[in-house]
């Protein structure tokens, strides 16, 4: 496979990692659990779930929205970082919005396994009935989790001319500020 090639898969691969990551708010990957393929550039990432507070809400408080470190950028490149990347992630967004695919119903599916499960283990693990849930409040969590989802997701996809909320997202992941707020795995790859 060419070098080139190679870049061009690999910034794709972040870029859908980190559409996935920013907007259904799931937690950070840490090195040890990224893989490269070395013959095609594709990325996997193990490990990841929703990253949910104490109190049951999706956690969208991070000072840096995905990984584009220095180095990763450097690899990818400034015409990789300011086309490919950004423009990746506002077609993944785009597509997800569209009415046809009713990404919400299928995500609230999802948000409402992922939900139950938590609620379940919280129950076990203080030692009430787990088989005593309050459905209205889980419905609840459920849908606002996913109307937030939905609402960066829209954000997302919305063009306004040249800019677009992906450009300031990028900007933010490589601002040398953020990153160095970062968990502390990722140092050696700044």
């Amino acid at each position: 496979m060419q070098y080139w090639t190679f870049r061009k898969q690999f910034t794709l691969q972040i870029a859908a990692t980190a559409f996935l990551e920013y907007c259904l708010h799931l937690t950070s990957p840490t090195p040890s659990t990224v893989y490269i393929a070395r013959d095609t550039g594709q990325l996997l990432f193990t490990g990841f779930k929703f990253d949910v507070t104490a109190n049951g809400e999706l956690n969208g408080k991070r000072t840096v929205p995905f990984r584009v470190t220095p180095n990763i950028a450097e690899f990818i490149g400034q015409i990789g970082v300011a086309g490919p990347l950004p423009a990746s992630i506002v077609a993944a967004a785009r597509c997800a919005v569209m009415p046809m695919f009713n990404f919400a119903g299928i995500l609230r599916t999802i948000l409402f396994d992922e939900f139950f499960l938590k609620n379940k283990r919280r129950r076990e693990s203080s030692g009430q009935s787990a088989a005593v849930l309050d459905d209205e409040a889980l419905i609840k969590q459920v849908d606002q989790a996913a109307e937030l989802i939905v609402g960066r997701l829209e954000a997302l996809a919305a063009l306004e001319g040249a800019e677009s909320a992906v450009d300031e997202l990028v900007s933010s992941a490589r601002s040398i500020n953020n990153l160095c707020q970062m968990d502390p795995a990722w140092y050696p790859w700044l």
